[in-house]
Formats: C-alpha cells, sequence, structure tokens
C-alpha cells in the first residue's frame, strides 16, 4: 500500500536462500513476492505497513482570511485553485518532501458545499483531516476490508490551478467519520503529481523545514484506537505518554506519522473539541532538517518534549485556532 514512513521510504523485503533442486518453487515465491510489493499489500500478520503521508487538511469556512493568518506566522500557503467535483477552493502550503498543508474552504465564503468536509468547515474546525498515497489503491481497500476495515469506493476528484493546469487524482475513505478524519484517506494521482502538489510553497524555502511529519489524532476512547490502528496496519503497540499540559494522554506509533491523543480530563479543551466535531485531527506537526535553524527562523515558543522529541508549537490564536508544530531533535 502506501509505503515509507516519510516519502521515499520502502518496505524492505525478506530473502530466502533456496537450493538449486527447488529452482520453480523459488521462480513461484520469486512471482508471488514480486506481486506483493507491486501492489504495495499486505495480509494479516505480514510486515508493518508503512505509510506515505501525502497532505494534511485543514478546514475553514473562510479561506482569505486564514491564509492571511498563515502569513503573519511567516508560513504563507499558495492559491491552489478551485474544484472541479465540488463547490470548494483550496490554498496550499508546499514542501520538499512534496507534502503539503491543504486549506479547504467554500468557493463563496460560508455557503454549503455538500461535501463530507461542510460541516467541518462551517465549524472551521482548522485539522480536519489526512491523506496517504496509494499506488494500487484497489488493492489497497481489499486489503483494509479483509481485515474487516470500513472502505469506501474509489471517486474522482479534480482541480485547476490558476495558472491553468488541471490535476487529478482519485480517493477513497478509510474507516468511519468525514474522509481522513481518523484512518487516513487513500489518495491516487491520475495526472503527474507535480499538478496536484507543487512544491515548495516560496514561504517554507530556506526555513529548515521538510515536510508535514505527523498527525495528532483526537481520539474519544484511546484503546479502541489503538486497536484500530494496529488491525489496519499491523503495527507493533505504541508508546504511551500522559501530558496533562496539553489536557491529553498520548499514544506514538513510533517510526509512523502518528500520534493519537485522548482527553486527560472531561472538561478539557480536547473533551470540548471532541464533542462538538467527533473524532478528527488536532494538530499537524512539521519537520525540521535543522532544529535551532528553523526554531530561531520563525521565533518559536520554548520546546515541550514529546517521547523525546523536541516540539514547538506556532502561536495558534494568531493562526485562528488551528494548532501547528515544529517537531525534531
Amino acid at each position: 500500500m502506501v509505503v515509507g514512513g516519510f516519502r521515499g521510504i520502502g518496505v524492505p523485503l525478506r530473502r530466502s536462500v533456496v537450493s538449486p533442486g527447488s529452482f520453480v518453487l523459488t521462480l513461484i515465491l520469486a512471482t508471488m513476492l514480486g506481486n506483493w510489493s507491486e501492489g504495495h499489500a499486505q495480509s494479516a500478520g505480514s510486515s508493518p505497513t508503512k505509510l506515505i503521508l501525502d497532505h494534511a487538511l485543514i478546514c475553514t469556512s473562510d479561506l482569505v482570511s486564514i491564509q492571511q493568518a498563515f502569513a503573519d506566522v511567516n508560513l504563507a500557503p499558495d492559491f491552489g485553485g478551485h474544484h472541479g467535483h465540488a463547490a470548494t477552493q483550496m490554498a496550499q502550503l508546499g514542501f520538499q518532501d512534496g507534502t503539503y498543508i491543504g486549506i479547504e474552504a467554500p468557493a463563496i465564503a460560508s455557503t454549503e458545499t455538500n461535501t463530507p468536509q461542510s460541516a467541518l468547515m462551517k465549524a472551521n474546525a482548522g485539522p480536519c483531516g489526512w491523506s496517504v498515497t496509494s499506488s494500487d489503491m484497489k488493492a489497497d481497500l481489499e486489503r483494509l476490508s479483509r481485515l474487516g476495515v470500513k472502505v469506501g469506493v474509489p471517486e474522482g476528484r479534480s482541480r485547476t490551478r490558476p495558472d491553468g493546469t488541471t490535476a487529478e487524482w482519485q480517493s477513497a475513505s478509510v474507516g468511519a467519520g468525514a474522509p481522513g478524519s481518523n484512518l487516513p484517506f487513500l489518495i491516487q494521482d491520475k495526472t503527474p503529481r507535480s499538478n496536484r502538489a507543487p512544491r515548495p510553497s516560496p514561504s517554507t524555502v530556506g526555513t529548515g523545514l521538510t515536510g508535514v511529519a505527523m498527525v495528532v489524532l483526537g481520539v474519544k476512547n484511546l484503546n479502541e484506537n489503538i486497536a484500530l490502528f494496529r488491525k489496519a496496519y499491523d503495527w507493533p503497540a505504541p508508546r504511551i505518554e500522559d501530558h496533562p499540559e496539553y489536557g491529553a494522554k498520548l499514544a506514538y506509533f513510533a517510526g509512523t506519522p502518528v500520534i493519537l491523543a485522548a482527553p486527560s480530563a472531561p472538561n478539557s479543551w480536547l473533551a470540548q473539541r471532541l464533542e462538538k466535531l467527533d473524532q478528527c485531527p488536532i494538530a499537524f506537526l512539521l519537520g525540521t532538517r535543522d532544529w535551532k535553524s528553523t526554531a530561531a527562523h520563525f521565533s518559536q515558543a520554548p520546546a515541550t518534549n514529546w517521547f523525546n522529541l523536541n516540539i514547538s508549537w506556532f502561536d495558534v490564536n494568531k493562526l485562528q485556532g488551528v494548532r501547528l508544530g515544529v517537531v525534531g531533535q
């Protein structure tokens, strides 16, 4: 499926030594292994699935307003154009590794879009979804369905950029809720990916930022969602930490882009958000090549520590409630 913890990292294949007398069996095994590799589909009990994070999604009712908010913290998104499949428009903040933050809004501020994210746009949810790249959507969906995970059907999508370039792709939801609100939705390009995700945005050049590194997902029940992700991707058990200063208990699947966050108190900001919006991403973390230079470039607040990683946040008030941070060593 969707392989590589970050872009370009593949799944290593186990190699077997076969005696000369078993040549036919060797060919059969090689063919099977090749088919598995090409389809990127994994069966239960196989190696953990490594996700290629495609993009993170922010939902808002007014695109112009939040574009300005991002520009005010020196991360100016580029206008990405209007969608051909819905009455929506978007801006994107592209990074060196090809990932991007997509900011989606109604084509006319605060109007109904009749999309799965419509309610999240109306609510100015901020972080609202995430996606992973698929090179064989049919195989990926069949693998997840065999595991008992709810999957949608591939649907055509398109967008025309301001320069006239058309991007076309397919996407498919996985799990409950709006696409990407918990398990990531799948995306597979029909036109070159550069049509959809030109990189990087001028405002990210020279900052040391590499791309969207982690998604923090708000969940109501930590154990249930740990089990869901482990079933879907055959991941080992996560590391768990309490962070009362953040109002959450966190579970991090090491080596993946996923952190789960459940409220640590019934009246916390996270509990209130889950009550209002249900389960969906609550924050995105950007990677960096050089923690110190990136922190200095953006005049970041002092770092906190999650799972032995430095985390520093942009001003949530300046970003209209969007929780966006930088993660590094």
